[in-house]
């Protein structure tokens, strides 16, 4: 994530044409969508890779 935000972040200001109030909202914005769907995301992934209940024993 902090290499996502640095880049979200260093477009900002010149989008913003320099106004570092409007770009760090702008920044703001953008970063909580893009958290709340990596956490979104790490959920589903997490149900799907890993395995459920106690690990079965191929003991006889």
């Amino acid at each position: 994530m902090l290499i996502e935000d640095a880049m979200c972040l260093a477009d900002q200001p010149d989008r913003s044409n320099g106004d570092c109030v409007t770009a760090f909202r702008a920044y703001q914005e953008k970063r909580h969508l893009r958290t709340g769907r990596a956490q979104i995301m790490a959920r589903v992934y997490g149900e799907v890779c890993h395995a459920s209940g106690p690990p079965v024993s191929c003991a006889p």
